[in-house]
């Protein structure tokens, strides 16, 4: 795998070495043949790693901080290991996903997209309760039955850090 580190300070060899040996062993479980790029930020008292991952189509992208580069790096590689299997499940039609390609898409379109069925349990939760699963669960979005206005919402992630809400407008 191709792995271009940079970093705000000098990376130590170790540092790279450590990262690099990490990176390898995703490189075995993914498939086609990926590039990455591992920015290193020393922020204080602490790091922040920001890791990109080009696999074929796919990109994946994560970020971590920690007080220490080795267990930022450990903590990166775990999430990206859960969002790797995540996404062969999903392209597999594994756990609860059904792939209806052969359903909607015809077979001479190689360029066309696919779409999956995703089964969810709406549960009533406030919105602060669905904002607690979207963290454990690692999730970008989070549908529920929101118990305040008694309709299904959508929590999601912002890119500034905040949450949105998306709730029916009412004509």
């Amino acid at each position: 795998m191709e792995l271009k580190i940079v970093g705000n300070f000098h990376v130590t060899n170790h540092i790279k070495n450590y990262l690099e040996k990490k990176m390898d062993k995703i490189d075995k479980v993914i498939d086609p043949p990926s590039s990455s790029q591992a920015n290193i930020t020393h922020e204080g008292n602490g790091y922040s790693i920001e890791l990109t991952l080009f696999s074929g189509k796919k990109t994946f992208h994560l970020k971590e901080r920690g007080d220490q580069p080795l267990e930022v790096i450990d903590l990166l590689i775990d999430k990206l290991e859960r969002k790797i299997v995540k996404h062969k499940n999903i392209v597999k039609g594994k756990k609860g996903f059904s792939s209806v390609k052969d359903q909607i898409i015809e077979e001479n379109d190689k360029d066309a997209k696919e779409i999956f069925l995703f089964h969810i349990n709406i549960k009533p939760l406030t919105a602060d309760e669905a904002i607690l699963i979207l963290e454990e669960e690692d999730l970008d979005f989070y549908p529920f039955l929101n118990e305040d206005r008694g309709e299904v919402n959508v929590i999601f992630k912002r890119k500034d850090g905040n949450y949105g809400l998306y709730i029916k407008k009412n004509k």
